[in-house]
């Protein structure tokens, strides 16, 4: 892409080469051929020096470019190592927890198998506690009581009636449910 700069300087090129070519042509009084080659000359020299110029101009650009490059290299390369020692630090602590890790798996693992030892003895307690119960059964009811002789309901009732202050609550049962005689205090 041609810059505007770039056009307007070889505007002025041509117009100094043919300023140059009717000067010589009028002044000097040198023919229109030989003035215009003149002028041509002058354009060709303007042209190269222009060239040139320029591209000295970019090699101070060109030298500048790569010095940046080369100073964003060496920054990317600083980052690039920065970032790797740190992934090894990461590396390191992931390491060292699966380690950790490791070990608290073996440590419930083995408690894990012990209390599977445990539970296996504490059911052969268990069936051989129940072997023992099955072959010979143990009485688990209690004992019955052997019965009081009782009364009979006439009497019951004549002392019933002796106390008269429990008259009221003590009347025949046989009244009452169709049995014997009941009274609270005895």
């Amino acid at each position: 892409m041609i810059r505007i700069s770039t056009i307007f300087v070889a505007i002025c090129m041509v117009l100094v080469s043919a300023s140059l070519g009717l000067v010589l042509y009028s002044v000097a009084g040198i023919s229109g051929s030989e003035s215009a080659i003149v002028a041509l000359t002058a354009l060709t020299f303007l042209i190269l020096y222009n060239a040139v110029s320029m591209r000295l101009r970019d090699r101070t650009d060109v030298g500048t470019q790569i010095a940046d490059l080369s100073r964003g290299t060496a920054d990317l390369a600083r980052q690039v190592a920065e970032f790797s020692r740190r992934l090894s630090a990461a590396e390191a602590r992931i390491a060292s927890a699966n380690a950790a890790g490791a070990d608290r798996m073996q440590s419930v693992i083995g408690e894990i198998n012990e209390l599977g030892g445990l539970v296996k003895q504490l059911a052969a307690s268990v069936a051989s506690h129940e072997e023992l119960l099955t072959e010979r059964p143990v009485e688990l009811a209690e004992p019955e009581v052997p019965a009081r002789p009782q009364t009979p309901p006439a009497r019951k009732a004549r002392r019933c009636a002796a106390n008269r202050s429990c008259s009221a609550r003590c009347a025949p049962r046989s009244m009452r449910t169709g049995s014997m005689s009941i009274c609270s205090r005895w």
